[in-house]
């Protein structure tokens, strides 16, 4: 079993890295103060109303526990997650991470795009720096182009781009 302090630190840094998309440049995160540090996830399925059709919440202080392991589980590997999100008859999950000590305040949405493949678009804070960037994904999940907005307010020509690159890979 990992030590509580290395869990957390593996558990921050997977969050932040499925929200900033893979090979981002943040940060590992820094150690957490075990009693006092909270994380908190938020992830929500949501179906073509918008409603809310499958929740998860976890939240611990210092590291989590054998129960926020549905949340860690989500937060690691996209193709289960997109199983998840089309067995619970959703389209879109949204996934709110937020860890203070870190300055983590990050909201993930991941969506099937009319042409099959997936889009994960991260926004917010993660160690003090503006998010705005994500993946376009193909439609297993399997191969992924990220994306980086750079702090711009709309990032359609990048997500357009991403997913170009994604059908030159076939």
């Amino acid at each position: 079993m990992l030590h509580r302090s290395i869990r957390t630190r593996l558990a921050l840094a997977t969050g932040v890295a499925v929200l900033a998309g893979a090979g981002s440049a943040i940060a590992a995160p820094a150690p957490l103060d075990p009693g006092t540090d909270p994380v908190s996830y938020d992830i929500r399925v949501i179906d073509a109303d918008g409603a809310t059709v499958k929740r998860l919440a976890c939240d611990w202080r210092g590291a989590p526990d054998a129960d926020d392991s549905p949340c860690l589980a989500w937060a690691s590997d996209l193709r289960p997650t997109v199983e998840a999100i089309q067995a619970a008859g959703g389209v879109a999950s949204i996934t709110r991470v937020v860890a203070p000590a870190h300055g983590v305040d990050a909201t993930t949405r991941i969506s099937e795009r009319s042409d099959g493949t997936w889009l994960i678009r991260a926004v917010g804070q993660a160690e003090g720096r503006s998010l705005h960037r994500g993946m376009v994904c193909d439609i297993d999940a399997r191969r992924c182009v990220n994306w980086d907005a750079a702090g711009a307010r709309k990032a359609s020509g990048k997500i357009r781009a991403a997913a170009a690159g994604l059908r030159k890979r076939r």
